[in-house]
C-alpha cells in the first residue's frame, strides 16, 4: 500500500495509516531526523499501536480488563538513539491500521521516510486449485477464506494470528 512518504512528526504527533488490506507480519520502518537539529545524544520515542479496526488502537490498552494479559495488547514502543535509522519490530502483527505516536518530548522534528509490512504464511495459494463461482456472495466467502486460511497458517495451523499462537486441536475436527 503507498503512503504520502516522507512525513513529519514533532513531539505529541500521531497519524493513523490504513495499511488497506488485514496483515500478518512484521513492521519495517525508517526513520531520520530533519537537518541540522537533532542532538546526538536525545533519543527518539515512538509508540505503535496495531489493530483490526481503528476503534482497537483508539482505546487505551489501561481500560483493558479482560482475561487475558494485557500483554496481547499490540501495542509497541521503540527508542531511536541513532538516526537515519532503518529496521523493524520484532513481534509479529495482525493488522490493517497502525497508529503512530511521537510520545518523546524532544525539540527536534524527525520524519518516517519509509514504512511497510512484511507479510508472512506457510501457505501458498498460489496452489490452490481454481474454480468458478458464480454467486458473488458465495466468491467472497470463498476468497475471505483463503485469506484466513493463508494468515493462520504459521508454523503450525493458529486458532488466531493475532493472540492464539498455538494449536488448537479442538478446532481441526
Amino acid at each position: 500500500h503507498e503512503f504520502n512518504l516522507p512525513f513529519k512528526m514533532n513531539s505529541g504527533d500521531k497519524v493513523l495509516i490504513d495499511f488497506g488490506d488485514h496483515c500478518v507480519g512484521y513492521l519495517n520502518f525508517a526513520l531520520n531526523h530533519l537537518g541540522d537539529q537533532q542532538i546526538a545524544d536525545s533519543p527518539v520515542k515512538v509508540r505503535f499501536s496495531f489493530g483490526e479496526f481503528p476503534l482497537e488502537i483508539m482505546t487505551p490498552p489501561e481500560k483493558y480488563s479482560g482475561t487475558l494479559g494485557n500483554g496481547w495488547i499490540q501495542r509497541e514502543e521503540k527508542s531511536v538513539v541513532f538516526m537515519p535509522y532503518s529496521g523493524s519490530l520484532e513481534r509479529r502483527y495482525s493488522f490493517r491500521y497502525l497508529l503512530i505516536e511521537r510520545i518523546d518530548n524532544a525539540k527536534f522534528s524527525v520524519e518516517i521516510t519509509d514504512i511497510f509490512a512484511t507479510c508472512v504464511s506457510a501457505a501458498d495459494l498460489s496452489d490452490v486449485e481454481t474454480f468458478e463461482i458464480s454467486d458473488e456472495i458465495l466468491k467472497k466467502i470463498y476468497e475471505t477464506s483463503l485469506k484466513t486460511l493463508k494468515e493462520c497458517e504459521q508454523d503450525v495451523f493458529e486458532d488466531g494470528p493475532k493472540r492464539d499462537r498455538r494449536l488448537w486441536i479442538g478446532d481441526l475436527r
